[in-house]
């Protein structure tokens, strides 16, 4: 009976790192959730951007704008 306490004290250090170990599964769980979900909130936001640009009628949505050249001498 005398090595029972010890055994106590070990028990209890697995307890801990157990719930260790669960805690941080947990975390890594939410930071999971959150980088999806910001994900998909820009995807559904430049859903939203594009079906209203389509619906206004304008032709170059979600194209970058028309970048124009200088007219270049001829020789």
């Amino acid at each position: 009976m005398r090595h029972l306490p010890v055994l106590r004290m070990r028990e209890d250090d697995h307890s801990a790192a157990n719930r260790q170990t669960e805690s941080l599964a947990g975390l890594a769980l939410t930071i999971a959730i959150l980088v999806l979900s910001l994900f998909v909130l820009r995807q559904l936001q430049y859903s939203t951007q594009l079906e209203d640009c389509i619906m206004a009628g304008r032709l170059s949505c979600g194209m970058p704008a028309p970048v124009s050249m200088p007219a270049q001498k001829r020789i």
